[in-house]
């Protein structure tokens, strides 16, 4: 047996090459799954945001009014938008949480394929996930100051507490 049996003929690899590329190349299949990829990205920060307005703000807003804390300004504002996304049946946002979704999937993959896009294509994944994070931390701020503020008082109100005990304390000899 030679060696040249065992080698691969070079005409047998070529039409392998042209097979796989027929079907989908790999920079191709490569490309959707980085569209892919950034696409769930963005999604996941859509939809802590909107878990975010749904569940938690409704949620210490409530803890809120019983302690009667003070509220700045931006928690109203906070409120109320999460209040009107509520009032909608749940089926319209994420309706329009998934077109927006099928959109960014189509404008990622359009922009991908032209490489003088690929500036077009970062800025649109960072603006996808720079505006959803930003709207969060401005909710988690406004909702944070008042328990901070609210900590801050119970724990002026814990150390008077205890003040007044240790001022009440009799001296051991004394009976």
């Amino acid at each position: 047996m030679s060696s040249e049996s065992n080698d691969v003929h070079p005409r047998t690899l070529e039409r392998e090459e042209i097979d796989m590329t027929i079907g989908s190349s790999p920079s191709r299949t490569s490309g959707r799954l980085q569209t892919l990829a950034a696409t769930a990205i963005h999604a996941l920060c859509w939809l802590t945001l909107a878990i975010w307005q749904f569940q938690f703000v409704p949620l210490v807003l409530h803890v809120l009014e019983d302690v009667e804390a003070e509220m700045p300004s931006i928690t109203p504002l906070v409120y109320r938008l999460s209040d009107r996304l509520s009032s909608v049946p749940i089926a319209v946002p994420l309706t329009c949480l998934f077109l927006v979704f099928v959109f960014d999937a189509w404008l990622l993959g359009r922009l991908d394929r032209s490489p003088g896009r690929r500036v077009l294509r970062e800025l649109w994944s960072g603006l996808m996930v720079f505006v959803p994070l930003l709207v969060l931390a401005f909710s988690a701020i406004a909702f944070l100051l008042p328990l901070m503020k609210f900590a801050v008082q119970a724990s002026e109100v814990f150390d008077e507490i205890a003040r007044v005990r240790s001022s009440r304390v009799e001296p051991a000899g004394s009976l």
